[in-house]
C-alpha cells in the first residue's frame, strides 16, 4: 500500500541515494578505486524505489520518531492534502505524463530529422571502419552537416552521423569505435527507457539529477571497456581524437542539443567540460588494481540500504504532556449502566447520563434504532454535528 508516510520515507531515501550517486560520481579518485558498479547499482536502487514508494504493515518494523518525521510530513501533508479527490491527483499525474513523453517525442523527432533528412551516406573507407569492427552489424556511418559532435541516433535502425569535421583516420576509428560499443551495449535504449521514466515521474525533482548522473556514468563504462583492450599507444590516440572532437566544436558556430536523442562522442551541453576532464583522468591513469574486497562491501550496503528502506518506516510519534493529561473519577463514565436512550419518534431521541441529572436532546437523520437502550447501538448511530457538542460539552461538565 502507498500512504503518505511512505511517499515521504521514499522521498527522503531517494534523496540520500540521488546525493552520493552526484558525489561519488565526481570523484575521480573514487572511480579509480572502485569502478561504477556500485554506483549503477545505486542508480538502480534509487530508480526502483521511486517507481515503487510502497510499504508492508505486516512486515515492517515502525520506528516511532518525535523530532523529525513530524517536521517533515508537517510540510509535505499540508501540499498533500490540498489535492482532496484521487481522480484529481490522478488526473493532474497523467496530464503531466502525456505532456512530458510528447515533449521529448517531439524533441526526438524534430532532432532526428534534421539530423537524418540532410545527412548524407559517408565514403566507403569510413563505413569499411565499421564493418571491420563487426561485419554484420547493420549501422551506417552519415556525415550530417547539422550535427555538432560524433553521434549515434535511432531506436530501431541506429546509425553513426559525423559532423563535417576533417577528421584523419585514427580520429575517425576510435570516434566510430566508441559508438559502435554505445550500439553493442544497447545504451541508446537504456537512454531513451530513462527519460521516459523521468516523463513518468515528472513531480519528482530527484529522477532528473538521477537521469543526469546515469547518462554519464554510460559514457565512463563505454570508454573503461574499451581502455581495457587498449595499449598505452591506443589509449593516447583514443584520448587525441576526444580532443580534437572538442576543439571542432569550440570553432563551430553549429550547437544542436543531441544529448536527449542520442549517444555522443562528447557532451554538448554546458557541463561538458568537467565531464571531459573526468573522462581524460580516468583514460590516462586508468583504474588502480585491487580494492576488491571493498567493492562487494560497497555492494552489500547499498543492498542493505534498500532492504532497510522497505523494512524500516518511521512515523511521528506524539505524547500528551503530563499536565494535560486528565483522569476520570470511577463514578463518571460512560456505560450501560449509567446511560440511557429515549426516543420520542423515528429521528428524536434524548441521550440521559446518572439516573436523569444530565440530559439532552438530539436528532438523527434517516437512522431508526433497534434498540433504544443498548450501548451497542450509539456505537452504530452516526452521532450529528448536535451530538458531538453535546458530549463534548457533557464531558467537559463531568470532568469540572
Amino acid at each position: 500500500m502507498i500512504s503518505v508516510y511512505s511517499i515521504i520515507w521514499t522521498i527522503c531515501n531517494c534523496s540520500l541515494m540521488a546525493f552520493f550517486l552526484m558525489l561519488f560520481r565526481r570523484k575521480t579518485s573514487f572511480l579509480r578505486k572502485y569502478g561504477t558498479s556500485s554506483l549503477i547499482l545505486l542508480s538502480i536502487c534509487c530508480t526502483v524505489r521511486l517507481i515503487l514508494p510502497i510499504e508492508f504493515p505486516n512486515h515492517q518494523f515502525i520506528i516511532h520518531d518525535s523530532v523529525i518525521m513530524p517536521k517533515i510530513q508537517g510540510t509535505y501533508q499540508h501540499y498533500l492534502y490540498l489535492l482532496t479527490f484521487k481522480k484529481y491527483v490522478i488526473g493532474i499525474w497523467l496530464a503531466g505524463t502525456i505532456l512530458s513523453v510528447l515533449i521529448y517525442l517531439g524533441r526526438y523527432l524534430f532532432i532526428l530529422s534534421i539530423i537524418h533528412n540532410n545527412a548524407i551516406l559517408a565514403e566507403d573507407h569510413v563505413n569499411a571502419i565499421l564493418k571491420s569492427l563487426d561485419s554484420e552489424c547493420p549501422m551506417k556511418v552519415y556525415i550530417a552537416p547539422d550535427a555538432s559532435v560524433p553521434i549515434t541516433a535511432g531506436i530501431r535502425n541506429p546509425n553513426i552521423y559525423l559532423p563535417e569535421n576533417p577528421y584523419d583516420d585514427k580520429d575517425l576509428y576510435y570516434i566510430i569505435l566508441h559508438e559502435y560499443s554505445h550500439w553493442k551495449r544497447k545504451d541508446i535504449r537504456k537512454k531513451v527507457l530513462l527519460y521516459l521514466l523521468s516523463s513518468l515521474m515528472w513531480w519528482n525533482p530527484f529522477i532528473y539529477l538521477l537521469r543526469t548522473e546515469y547518462i554519464q556514468l554510460l559514457e565512463f563504462n563505454c570508454d573503461y571497456t574499451l581502455s581495457k583492450h587498449f595499449s598505452d599507444r591506443e589509449t593516447v590516440e583514443y584520448l587525441q581524437s576526444m580532443y580534437n572532437t572538442q576543439v571542432f566544436l569550440e570553432k563551430s558556430k553549429k550547437h544542436l542539443k543531441t544529448d536527449t536523442t542520442a549517444m555522443e562522442f562528447i557532451g554538448t551541453r554546458r557541463h561538458r567540460h568537467s565531464t571531459i576532464r573526468q573522462r581524460f583522468s580516468l583514460l590516462a591513469y586508468g583504474r588502480e588494481q585491487g580494492h576488491r574486497r571493498m567493492k562487494v562491501i560497497l555492494i552489500l550496503l547499498i543492498l542493505i540500504w534498500m532492504s532497510a528502506s522497505y523494512y524500516l518506516l518511521p512515523q511521528p510519534y506524539y505524547a500528551p504532556p503530563v499536565d494535560e493529561i486528565l483522569l476520570l473519577d470511577n463514578d463518571n463514565y460512560f456505560s450501560e449502566e449509567n446511560m440511557e436512550i429515549e426516543g420520542y419518534s423515528d429521528n428524536d431521541y434524548s441521550l440521559i447520563l446518572n439516573g436523569g441529572t444530565e440530559k439532552t436532546s438530539f436528532h438523527v437523520d434517516n437512522e431508526k434504532p433497534d434498540d433504544r437502550n443498548s450501548l451497542k447501538y450509539v456505537n452504530l448511530i452516526k452521532i450529528r454535528k448536535k451530538t458531538v457538542a453535546f458530549i463534548k460539552k457533557l464531558y467537559n461538565n463531568i470532568i469540572y
